[in-house]
């Protein structure tokens, strides 16, 4: 299964899942965008790993048709794309993104309406795993009080580490107590 989550600024980030379709990162991306969010789109993506098994460059392209476009030009950027080299191809041959996409376009115009700089981040905190922790509800909490250990969560995307003593477990069982006697009365 290919498993998106995304963080739309709503609050609660969006999931969906789809079954995978061949385990290439790029057409299981495609067939999610299609399948879970009724997006056709085109997505390619390439790494280049080094003799010292290392990432020397890596990169790729995402594009997305809009319902109102024109038959002829799907029909033309997927000519463009077919004959377009692998995006591992174009990166080893120094092709800026733009360039990549000029490629993928078939050399449709192209305006860049903006540069961002990727990063990774995660926006974790000690409060965000607490309210988790709260979301689990006064039996899974209750549980883990029992078991008088320490309670340690580990962010899958950034590896962070919180640990909660026992202490804490008890009174976040308690705030769930309490919450979930008010919202019974």
């Amino acid at each position: 299964m290919l498993y998106v989550i995304k963080d739309v600024g709503l609050g609660e980030p969006y999931s969906g899942a789809v079954p995978l379709v061949s385990g290439e990162i790029a057409e299981d991306l495609a067939t999610y965008l299609l399948h879970s969010e009724q997006i056709p789109s085109a997505v390619s993506l390439g790494v280049f790993v080094s003799a010292e098994q290392r990432v020397a460059a890596a990169g790729g392209f995402l594009i997305q048709f809009h319902a109102t476009i024109a038959e002829d030009l799907i029909s033309h950027i997927e000519q463009a794309l077919a004959v377009a080299p692998t995006a591992t191809a174009m990166i080893l041959e120094g092709y800026t993104p733009q360039d990549m996409l000029q490629r993928a376009l078939g050399g449709l115009p192209l305006q860049v309406l903006r540069h961002v700089t990727p990063m990774w981040a995660c926006d974790c905190t000690r409060d965000r795993v607490t309210q988790t922790l709260l979301a689990l509800g006064t039996q899974e909490l209750r549980q883990m009080v029992a078991e008088q250990q320490e309670a340690q969560v580990h962010c899958e995307f950034c590896t962070a580490e919180y640990m909660f003593t026992p202490q804490e477990l008890e009174q976040l069982l308690q705030e769930a107590f309490s919450a979930e006697q008010n919202a019974s009365a």
